[in-house]
């Protein structure tokens, strides 16, 4: 039945999913990879240098780049902040004592600025252990200086925006920028103008973090990181697959392990089954003595239920000869009862109830 659906599927059996909640986990894992938390490099690169223990070595900032920072968001104190953090640490001051942080369309950005990061004569590193784990950085240049991504080593950092600061002829602030990625990584928008020159304004601050944004996702789609993904989401799913079956388990009042109980989950709704001012059944029924449990149920005309029932070596024969005993023994208004067979391991069971008098 399931092929006629795809074609794909290739799993021999089912089980029903009857936790509430269970299509916001749906959700959830269909969205894990979206993210409104962003965290990008900012580089600054000075005129003359060409290796990574130099621009990583930076301890000044010109004018230049200052401009820029305060262009690209907002200069917070890392103590006590509160909004996404991007890794650093905001109670013992070890990554430094301020950063550069925006709020962009509902998305946090926190940008690890090298000259703002603690740096130790000689170690090269320091400052490399978070902008090396970014997956894609600003390099920002005072003025026309060659940038090779190779200069910089990293497993993470996959596209590079490099900002080049200029100017016009009546001294207005000019950006020029060039965009650089690995082969692997797909093109992504928006696309770069023909000359790439922006003037300092609100229209370019926005395309640059878009193009920021947008460079992050598009390198999820590189070799590296679609492997890495395809092991999270296989993860995710039998997590999910887990989660929701043992819930389903604990709904229905099936038994389950000491190490599998659902934090408030523990009566099933069988025990809550209540009254009901549509002349639905409202006694709890014992499902212990034919092993079946509801799935569903829902009322159609002539006040007659139908309920799913997954069985539990229990034969078809025995339902359609203790139903309606059991049950009447439970509701006395229970008239008739009929059980079809839908596939292996369940049944669907009909009921006919008395109309109130």
């Amino acid at each position: 039945m399931a092929k006629l659906v795809c074609e794909d599927v290739n799993v021999e059996r089912f089980f029903p999913v009857l936790y509430p909640k269970a299509s916001q986990l749906i959700v959830a894992f269909d969205e894990h990879v979206i993210s409104n938390n962003f965290k990008f490099g900012v580089i600054y690169q000075k005129p003359g240098q060409t290796t990574e223990e130099e621009v990583f070595s930076n301890t000044e900032e010109s004018l230049g780049f200052l401009e820029f920072l305060d262009f690209l968001g907002d200069k917070i104190q890392l103590q006590d902040f509160r909004g996404f953090r991007g890794g650093l640490d905001v109670t013992r001051g070890q990554t430094g004592t301020e950063s550069v942080y925006t709020n962009f369309r509902g998305k946090e950005i926190m940008f690890h600025v090298s000259t703002k990061l603690p740096f130790t004569e000689g170690d090269s590193q320091q400052r490399k252990r978070h902008i090396g784990n970014d997956i894609v950085a600003i390099i920002f240049q005072d003025e026309s200086t060659p940038f090779v991504p190779d200069m910089i080593a990293s497993n993470f950092l996959h596209a590079y925006v490099v900002v080049q600061l200029t100017h016009d002829t009546t001294g207005d602030t000019l950006y020029k920028v060039s965009v650089t990625a690995r082969d692997d990584v797909p093109f992504f928008g928006p696309p770069l103008p023909n000359p790439a020159i922006f003037r300092k304004s609100a229209e370019f601050r926005e395309f640059l973090l878009v193009k920021l944004i947008n460079a992050e996702y598009s390198c999820y789609r590189a070799e590296k990181f679609a492997k890495l993904e395809e092991r999270t989401r296989s993860a995710l799913l039998e997590s999910l697959f887990e989660e929701l079956q043992l819930r389903s388990r604990s709904m229905m009042g099936l038994p389950i392990g000491e190490d599998d109980k659902i934090e408030n989950g523990s009566g099933g709704f069988l025990e809550n089954f209540k009254v009901s001012r549509s002349g639905l059944i409202h006694y709890p029924v014992a499902h212990t003595f034919l092993k079946f449990i509801v799935v569903e149920f829902h009322t159609v005309p002539q006040k007659s239920l139908y309920f799913m029932l997954v069985s539990d070596g229990v034969s078809l024969h025995d339902y359609r000869k203790r139903s309606v005993s059991a049950f009447s023994s439970h509701c006395k208004r229970v008239s008739n009862v009929s059980v079809h067979a839908v596939c292996r391991n369940t049944v669907m069971l009909y009921l006919r109830c008395k109309s109130q008098s």
